[in-house]
């Protein structure tokens, strides 16, 4: 029994940092108005970026993959030490409460990360390079909900048998 309740909390306490930072990502206004470095990556050439633009970009994604790679082996360690202190039959609500406040602020801390990288990026890019990729985003966006509409109606239709 203790087993099972340890697993389902912490499977719960996974669930609700994971579910924080996908309707984050869902549902985050931000999100509309940064463009992942990725696709500027991509399109480089259609946004006519300079040598010195293409070396503030990454470095820019550099410092942020040094940054956020030390935070993500911490959140791992602080995440694997809730779940030590919930898998005793008597848990410690206060030393789990305070593990949590720690990777509430390691992810605060990734998160704050990828915003200075998103803000920094956008700086870089002139407003004509800015209104480029963002055209270059609203097409792939409308392509992509093309593509799943079409494979929905495509689930709707019965096959025939040959």
């Amino acid at each position: 029994m203790t087993n099972n309740y340890t697993k389902t909390l912490l499977g719960s306490l996974i669930l609700l940092i994971s579910a924080g930072t996908e309707a984050v990502a869902q549902g985050d206004p931000l999100k509309a108005a940064f463009i992942p470095p990725e696709l500027i990556m991509r399109h480089q050439t259609a946004l006519d970026l300079s040598e010195e633009q293409r070396e503030q970009i990454k470095n820019a994604v550099t410092d942020l993959q040094g940054v956020v790679t030390g935070l993500e082996w911490d959140l791992q360690e602080a995440t694997q030490s809730i779940a030590g202190l919930v898998s005793e039959s008597r848990v410690n609500e206060d030393a789990v409460m305070s593990q949590l406040d720690g990777v509430l602020e390691l992810e605060n801390q990734i998160k704050r990360a990828h915003l200075t990288l998103f803000v920094r990026i956008k700086n870089v890019l002139s407003p004509e390079q800015q209104e480029k990729i963002y055209h270059i985003k609203r097409q792939m966006r409308r392509q992509g909900e093309h593509d799943r509409a079409r494979r929905t109606d495509r689930r709707d239709v019965p096959h025939r048998d040959r």
